[in-house]
């Protein structure tokens, strides 16, 4: 009987025993890792340059909604530069000013981090002059973009009109063929020839078209493109 009483104890003790050990172990057969993976959200990286091309042309005194559209385009700047991250290069190459249509750009401010006072205050001093060689622009920007790591970025801010040798849309698809993106921010009304113009300039790029009226969504939309590559 002795026997018996001691298997009993024996066996009750081994349940006990499982049953703690099986509690113990629980949490370490569960998932461990419950994080939203970041890479699947539309985020800048360390590495990401923007140039801003802005069209400061004799056409831009022109007026829409009884504003000029140069001082439109100043609204829309300030708030894209101010909606960037801090830790994103940025730069600004205008077009306009020159005698010659095909030299008419200059990059003003160069591509860096911790420049956007100097940007604001290129922005707020600047105003239209001279001729419109987008294509040549863009170009340009390319050449600047090219040789930098990371996401490479062009803003076009323009009213669409042209009077460059170089045809926008070819240098757009050859820029995006080298993982340039273009967006393109038109101000101001435009005739249904300039439209087709800018929205394929954007379409080759690879980028996105925007109007005025939606500029609050060119730097996320900038980051919605990055996320495709991740």
């Amino acid at each position: 009987m002795k026997l018996k009483h001691n298997i009993a104890l024996l066996m009750i003790i081994s349940i006990f025993l499982l049953a703690v050990i099986g509690i113990t172990e629980l949490p370490f057969n569960q998932p461990q890792n419950m994080k939203v993976d970041q890479r699947q959200l539309p985020t800048f990286t360390d590495a990401n340059n923007v140039e801003i091309i802005w069209d400061v042309s004799g056409s831009m005194w022109g007026k829409v909604e009884k504003n000029k559209k140069y001082l439109r385009a100043k609204k829309a700047l300030k708030d894209i530069v101010m909606m960037i991250p801090d830790h994103v290069n940025i730069g600004l190459r205008t077009f306009g000013k020159g005698e010659d249509s095909d030299r008419s750009t200059n990059l003003v401010v160069n591509i860096a981090t911790n420049n956007k006072s100097t940007l604001l205050a290129k922005i707020n001093n600047l105003k239209p002059a001279g001729k419109s060689p987008i294509g040549k622009a863009l170009s340009q920007a390319g050449v600047d973009l090219i040789n930098l790591d990371g996401n490479n970025h062009i803003l076009l801010v323009t009213d669409g009109r042209d009077t460059g040798n170089i045809v926008p849309s070819r240098v757009a698809d050859r820029l995006s063929k080298n993982g340039i993106y273009i967006h393109v921010l038109k101000i101001g009304a435009v005739g249904n020839q300039q439209r087709a113009v800018l929205k394929s300039i954007a379409r080759l790029g690879g980028g996105r078209y925007f109007t005025y009226s939606e500029r609050h969504a060119v730097v996320p939309t900038m980051n919605l493109v990055e996320s495709t590559d991740n």
